[in-house]
């Protein structure tokens, strides 16, 4: 995997950092959105939320599939417990 950047993601469920990445073998796409201090989740316990992306459900807000509420779970509960975490979503 190669991250390309890092960018400041402001939701209504708070500030997080958007990390894209590339993988090297196949160029899938992939995304990491963070809340934390990523030099300090490898020395404590960070709650993670693995997210399989479904572009109608997440970006469009289609009724077909539960993405989106759940993302929308996801990022509320990680603001809301106020301490380092990382919630990496898998887009295919």
């Amino acid at each position: 995997m190669l991250r390309e950047t890092v960018a400041e993601l402001p939701t209504e469920f708070g500030n997080f950092q958007i990390y894209p990445y590339r993988h090297t073998l196949n160029n899938c796409n992939h995304v990491a959105i963070i809340k934390g201090n990523t030099s300090e989740f490898e020395t404590q316990s960070v709650m993670v939320r693995m997210h399989s992306e479904c572009f109608i459900g997440d970006a469009l807000g289609s009724l077909r599939c539960y993405s989106r509420m759940q993302l929308q779970a996801a990022l509320k509960m990680i603001e809301g417990a106020g301490q380092e975490i990382i919630c990496p979503f898998i887009y295919y």
